[in-house]
């Protein structure tokens, strides 16, 4: 008995919608609110994929669809498992703390700032520059924070340069901020 082109139709718009909920299901193991990972779900959804292939379908579109779905079906479990893979190995968390390592900031070194500075680098800036500060009475990160955008636009105007690299100095035993365009 032939399927309707209706009934094709349906079911490929249900499997769009349920690969969808396959990767928020999979995001939602990996951030720790499920204990397991949603197996069964994808086994269904393999099922479903195999059933619709052995359907003859005439409309190419509805053929391309279905192709596309299910090489990004397939492209998500590939990337589930390794994920999964990467946790069991314990590869993950060694790779997330080396990126977190890699974001500290070394303000008597310098750091380069652009037009959108991360917050780590002007924190760590602005704690360099009022280290030995004992009232802090002129401490505001904000205006510290404005300030040195306003710095980087104005240097990047005049030079033309991408960056400015922002180094903190001791001159007679107070801190001062050094700019450089980068």
């Amino acid at each position: 008995m032939p399927i309707e082109h209706t009934e094709v139709e349906e079911a490929i718009d249900n499997l769009d919608l349920r690969i969808r909920r396959l990767k928020i299901e999979y995001d939602r193991f990996f951030n720790g609110a499920l204990d397991r990972p949603p197996e069964q779900f994808r086994q269904s959804i393999n099922g479903d994929i195999q059933a619709l292939r052995t359907v003859h379908i005439k409309d190419f579109s509805l053929r391309f669809r279905l192709t596309n779905l299910e090489a990004r079906f397939n492209t998500y479990c590939v990337l589930f498992h390794r994920r999964i893979q990467e946790m069991e190995e314990g590869t993950l968390l060694e790779r997330r703390a080396s990126t977190v390592q890699q974001q500290t900031f070394d303000p008597l070194g310098g750091i380069v700032l652009d037009e959108t500075p991360a917050r780590g680098a002007v924190q760590a800036l602005f704690n360099e520059v009022y280290a030995n500060d004992q009232d802090r009475s002129d401490a505001n990160f904000t205006r510290f924070q404005t300030y040195l955008l306003q710095q980087v636009t104005n240097i990047r105007q005049k030079t033309g340069c991408t960056g400015v690299k922002f180094r903190v100095e001791s001159k007679d035993g107070k801190p001062k901020l050094k700019a450089k365009p980068v």
